[in-house]
């Protein structure tokens, strides 16, 4: 019967954490969103369309960058294993595809949280897209 009693904790634990996780997500979007709306409030305010456009082109670059680390620090791949010292170049020495493979669970953990991040901006930015193409 104890037992029982700490698997319900122990699973308290984990909701607590996705929840913690959800609204961590939901605050990004609503600060990155918050954002887009400031460049385009400030381009209508001045009444200046290059505010608009320089704001989200630096956006946009800022998003594409933090894919771009995020997709090298994941060690250039998509998928969620790691990668074997015979997947890796050739040209590398024994010592430096061991010291690749030592330190990538550090480095995917780490891209792991820079998510946390690039999804809410890219998700804002395509809640944006669709806002000016179809609702005005």
């Amino acid at each position: 019967m104890a037992k029982n009693k700490k698997d319900k904790s122990g699973d308290g634990g984990k909701q607590k954490n996705t929840l913690m996780k959800v609204l961590a997500l939901f605050f990004g979007f609503a600060l990155s969103y918050a954002l887009l709306r400031a460049i385009i409030a400030a381009a209508e305010r001045f009444g200046e369309p290059l505010i608009y456009y320089i704001g989200t082109v630096v956006y946009a670059v800022a998003v594409g960058v933090l894919f771009a680390v995020f997709y090298s620090m994941n060690g250039f791949t998509f998928d969620n294993r790691d990668r074997e010292a015979d997947e890796l170049p050739a040209r590398w020495s024994d010592e430096k595809k061991a010291e690749y493979i030592r330190r990538q669970p550090e480095r995917r953990a780490r891209a792991k949280k820079l998510l946390y991040v690039l999804l809410p901006a890219v998700v804002a930015m395509l809640v944006s897209l669709i806002e000016l193409n179809f609702f005005g």
